[in-house]
């Protein structure tokens, strides 16, 4: 049997409701005492903040720079990947570090270069001063695991949109995502009021592409929303 997995979107808050069934199976540990454990549920709740620089550099022959990411933006949050561009791209340009890949144009210049690790470094191999743009994107993650209440026909979940990192990240996207073997789906978005997403939208822009909605996921780039008033 599949549930409904009712999200509302509030001022600052998403609350996540849904029609479920309890799902239980018995084992018996021995003939004289079966036992009935509760299958738990839970759905993926991330948040995702991405902090872009931009910066122009010199480098004489031999020189290098180090770039290196900045503490996290709030607490729970970790590293995911550091993506630098450079422009132009320059056959003279090495990068260099763990975990790296690379991104190069048809005349083997690195234009890009994608790294899980914390810092890379950027040199300047050849024997002329190379003046370049260095574009820098540092992508934090804070994954939690949210519980879905399997013993009653429906439950709320507060989620905050966006949360308190904010003010210290260019960008904040919000992806709650349910395992495609559970027994949930995402049925529908609205404010504490009752206005529904449908409504949200159309008033908003017709390319609303700072929302998705899938049965199974949900993603809200929470600096691209207009101010949510919620009115009683």
């Amino acid at each position: 049997m599949r549930r409904n997995l009712a999200v509302l979107l509030a001022v600052l808050a998403i609350t996540v409701s849904a029609v479920v069934l309890a799902t239980q199976y018995q084992v018996s540990p021995n003939v004289n005492s079966p036992s009935t454990i509760i299958q738990p549920y839970y759905a993926i709740l991330e948040y995702i903040d991405y902090i872009n620089t931009t910066k122009a550099i010199t480098l004489a022959p031999g020189q290098s720079i180090t770039i290196q990411a900045p503490l996290p933006p709030g607490p729970g949050y970790v590293l995911d990947y550091v993506e630098v561009s450079i422009n132009p791209p320059s056959p003279a340009v090495l990068i260099s570090g763990s975990n790296l890949m690379y991104s190069k144009n048809e005349i083997g210049a690195i234009v890009s270069a994608y790294t899980t690790s914390n810092s890379l470094s950027i040199a300047n191999t050849g024997n002329q001063p190379l003046n370049e743009t260095i574009s820098v994107t540092y992508v934090f993650v804070n994954e939690e695991y949210v519980a879905l209440n399997t013993s009653a026909s429906s439950f709320t979940l507060s989620i905050s949109v966006p949360d308190s990192t904010m003010q210290y990240v260019t960008q904040q996207v919000i992806m709650l995502s349910i395992p495609n073997y559970m027994p949930f789906e995402i049925a529908g978005v609205s404010l504490p009021n009752g206005t529904t997403l449908s409504q949200l939208i159309s008033s908003w822009s017709p390319l609303a592409n700072y929302i998705k909605i899938e049965p199974k996921y949900m993603e809200l780039t929470a600096n691209g929303l207009p101010p949510l008033v919620s009115t009683r």
